[in-house]
């Protein structure tokens, strides 16, 4: 179906190259094509990562190195000296990187800091020989919108996929995941953390997954209507993260390392006006909960689904990106005001606010034989303040109890 689609906006493209009146030619859309894959394709790299893990003997008089599982994947130049955009789902926390041109040249490569909780990295190649892609400086993406996916399919360096944008979300349904945009292409082994790319050549995303799965619905009562949602069935849907907001990042890494972001534990939507006419308030403003974390910060103060988040941090909660924006800027362990209505009640508490990681980023921790002492020291830290901020959630639960 996916080859049917992409078959159908080519021809698309190669019929409205005609239809416009001009003189150009089928061959000649098709040069233009081929020419501007030739262009983006002399930015972007193969990624592959190394990461071996310590077995140690029962009597711990003996350690050894297990074989290092590999992950390939794709990234982009964004910045001379090497920079390379990926994501952390490549990386984890590998131990070797290496990159590799289209034409077989190979490079090492560093980590030079991840972001969980938008799933990128950024890595340097040990090189001055790479050439930055073009980033678009205005983007204004649209549902219909031509792309290109630029990656690593099976190993095969540049692969190139035809597709459009399919979605443009405002903020993403949980509190943590902040904008993406759905793509209508095929993605291969090998293609995540390659460019999306526009007509003119120029880099408008980076594509950081696709989901397969399919989840039960939930239904969650607000004011005298159920309300669904949560549970769409998805089937390779794969979704990109924009530009701006990758670059963005991206800044704040090189500035301050791997970032460590709030969580609060709920996967919410925006307030529509069937809602607003349901409930009879047409003023009312929020995010509605659809769903709650186990163990999470939300969980701990008793928010519920069906109740409607409208402020957090002293910031006004006007749909989810405003939800999400507030809440990975907030520092973990810091205790917020969070303001709520339950059944037309306005509710009101503080939250000490999370630690996001993934849960891959968790299971990976110390088992990389070659962290530098820093690098475990810093990892202690991190585990230390976490378990502080547990702590002081366990007990604000107990006082409650």
């Amino acid at each position: 179906m996916k080859g049917l689609c992409a078959l159908a906006i080519g021809l698309a493209v190669l019929v409205a190259s005609v239809a416009d009146g001009s003189a150009r030619s089928i061959k000649d859309v098709e040069e233009e094509m081929i020419g501007l894959v030739e262009g983006v394709s002399k930015s972007i790299v193969s990624v592959t990562a190394h990461s071996g893990r310590l077995k140690v003997s029962g009597d711990k008089s003996h350690v050894s190195v297990q074989a290092s599982a590999k992950t390939v994947g794709c990234g982009v130049v964004f910045e001379e000296g090497g920079l390379i955009l990926t994501t952390a789902s490549v990386i984890g926390y590998a131990t070797t990187v290496e990159v590799s041109t289209s034409d077989g040249t190979r490079y090492p490569g560093t980590v030079v800091g991840v972001d969980p909780a938008s799933d990128l990295a950024v890595i340097r190649a040990d090189t001055d020989e790479l050439r930055p892609a073009r980033f678009a400086d205005e983007v204004r993406l649209l549902p219909g919108s031509v792309i290109l996916v630029l990656g690593n399919a099976f190993g095969s360096l540049p692969s190139v996929s035809l597709g459009m944008v399919s979605n443009i979300t405002s903020g993403g349904q949980e509190e943590g995941t902040g904008s993406m945009f759905g793509i209508s292409v095929a993605i291969n082994p090998g293609d995540i953390g390659g460019p999306v790319v526009n007509t003119d050549g120029e880099v408008i995303g980076l594509v950081i997954g696709r989901l397969t799965f399919q989840s039960q619905a939930q239904a969650v009562r607000l004011g005298g209507r159920m309300l669904f949602g949560g549970g769409l069935q998805h089937s390779n849907m794969s979704v990109a993260l924009p530009a701006a907001r990758a670059l963005g990042i991206a800044a704040e890494i090189l500035e301050k390392g791997s970032n460590r972001r709030g969580f609060l534990g709920v996967t919410v939507v925006n307030i529509t006006r069937d809602m607003k006419a349901e409930l009879d308030e047409p003023d009312i403003s929020g995010v509605v909960v659809m769903d709650v974390v186990p163990g999470s910060p939300a969980e701990s103060i008793g928010i519920v689904p069906g109740d409607v988040i409208t402020g957090f941090a002293s910031h006004g909660v006007g749909s989810t990106s405003d939800l999400g924006e507030a809440v990975r800027a907030t520092k973990p362990g810091d205790v917020v005001a969070i303001s709520f209505t339950r059944e037309g009640s306005a509710l009101s508490d503080g939250v000490r606010v999370g630690w996001m990681v993934p849960e891959y980023v968790r299971q990976a921790t110390l088992r990389n034989f070659r962290l530098r002492p820093e690098q475990v020291r810093g990892r202690i830290d991190n585990l230390k303040e976490e378990v502080e901020v547990l702590e002081a959630q366990l007990e604000e639960i107990e006082k409650k109890d």
